[in-house]
């Protein structure tokens, strides 16, 4: 992640969580995020939607091979 970062959401007993990365480009990046009742559930949920974003990622340059 190139920068990352915690945030309350509208509730307080939930935390929130985004992770940006950089994309196929310097100006293109991505936010991932999520909130949860705990940090932890929250990092869990956001390297979920990175796996998958580069899981997909990766499919999608193949095809274009």
């Amino acid at each position: 992640a190139i920068r990352t970062f915690w945030f309350v959401p509208g509730t307080t007993e939930e935390y929130g969580f985004a992770a940006f990365f950089r994309g196929e480009t310097e100006l293109v990046r991505y936010r991932f995020e999520a909130t949860g009742k705990t940090r932890a559930a929250c990092v869990d949920d956001v390297l979920q939607q990175v796996t998958q974003w580069r899981i997909q990622s990766a499919r999608t340059g193949q095809r274009s091979n």
